[in-house]
């Protein structure tokens, strides 16, 4: 295990970086801890390009600054559940159709929806974020060869550039 702050790297045996990047939550497991962490996202640097690992992350211009620091992924995995009541969720949590535009700003060779249909954690159930994810996707012209939506245990390869 590794601690590592915004910017910091961490080089496998391998050669493969793990890079700690910015997202929006909070952070805190008890009651006297809060906001005195920092949550993260995950740039994983290989040979043939990157994969970003947004983790549990509210919209913000983190993700246009990600690609403008290290070009677009070739694949992202964007959380799209747990937004409902947006008044309480949407600091910390993106909806289907911030999403999408995550993937925009991203520029992703291809996403993939996470964070949803596991269990209720939020209003928005567990069937609702991959109906709301298709309809934004449709609204903003993304194809489903791009964003994809997984069966549970479902995988998919990657094409190379």
């Amino acid at each position: 295990v590794s601690q590592l702050d915004w910017g910091q790297r961490e080089t496998l045996q391998n050669g493969v970086q793990i890079i700690s990047t910015p997202s929006r939550h909070f952070s805190g497991r008890g009651l006297c801890d809060q906001r005195q962490t920092q949550w993260a996202s995950f740039v994983i640097q290989g040979d043939e390009g990157y994969a970003y690992f947004a983790g549990d992350t509210a919209y913000g211009p983190h993700f246009e600054q990600i690609r403008k620091t290290y070009g677009p992924p070739r694949v992202a995995l964007i959380p799209i559940g747990a937004y409902r009541p947006a008044y309480f969720m949407e600091p910390v949590h993106l909806n289907p159709q911030q999403a999408v535009q995550a993937h925009l700003d991203l520029d992703a060779a291809h996403s993939v929806a996470m964070h949803f249909g596991t269990f209720d954690l939020a209003f928005n159930g567990e069937e609702e974020p991959v109906e709301t994810l298709h309809e934004a996707m449709a609204s903003a012209s993304v194809s489903e060869d791009n964003f994809w939506v997984l069966d549970f245990g479902e995988g998919r390869d990657v094409p190379v550039p």
